[in-house]
């Protein structure tokens, strides 16, 4: 008697439904127009060439806000004109049958100073500064990239303050709500090292309610 393949046994992830269990794995492709940061036809012509009935994939990692902001051409998701784009590629893969989630990216201490020349960083400069950790240390080794294309040292973030966890938190529920708008079936956290995701597991070097606090330090996303 012939044993069906559980590979393509349908599966329920959340309230997406009607999925097989090949997953496309988020890859960053670096091909957003500057510097609005929003995809182009090229996005939509990837997307839509590895979409296919019940296939389930997870986009490039996209910025949630200019704070997170450190690498060219990467896309966001918290613009207008971003979810709009954005639009067109979901559009395209459901056209297709697939299903698509939108991977959110803060990028925490990895994001170089110079980066606050970039025009949008410029036009939210009263609302995100660039470079946050849970404390004032730099990654310890490696270099990063710089506005100017360069590779540079790792420069110094700032300490993230208490009194912003919450506008933190709000960045992430933004962004989730434009992905939403456009179209996504649903949303993915980038949890790779060293973005803003580990900030729980980055030691405190100034005194707030969280200092000395491990089941704080080490919660899970």
């Amino acid at each position: 008697m012939a044993t069906e393949n559980v590979l393509f046994a349908p599966l329920q992830i959340g309230t997406i439904g009607r999925c097989h269990r090949v997953v496309l794995a988020p890859l960053t492709r670096m091909r957003a127009e500057e510097p609005g940061l929003t995809p182009t036809r090229s996005h939509v012509e990837y997307y839509a060439q590895r979409a296919s009935p019940g296939g389930l994939l997870i986009s490039e990692a996209s910025y949630i806000s200019t704070e997170t902001h450190g690498y060219p051409h990467a896309p966001g998701i918290f613009t207008d004109s971003q979810v709009d784009a954005w639009r067109k590629v979901t559009d395209a893969v459901h056209s297709k049958g697939g299903k698509i989630t939108c991977q959110l990216w803060h990028i925490g201490r990895v994001a170089h100073e110079s980066w606050k020349q970039h025009p949008l960083a410029l036009a939210y400069s009263d609302v995100w500064q660039l470079g946050v950790s849970a404390s004032a240390i730099a990654i310890p080794t490696g270099q990063a990239k710089s506005f100017s294309g360069a590779r540079a040292e790792q420069t110094v973030p700032r300490a993230l303050t208490t009194q912003e966890i919450p506008r933190l938190i709000a960045d992430y529920v933004h962004s989730a709500k434009c992905a939403m708008l456009a179209g996504f079936d649903g949303v993915e956290v980038q949890c790779a090292c060293r973005f803003a995701s580990e900030l729980p597991t980055v030691p405190f070097t100034h005194d707030n309610e969280f200092t000395g606090i491990l089941s704080i330090h080490v919660c899970p996303m």
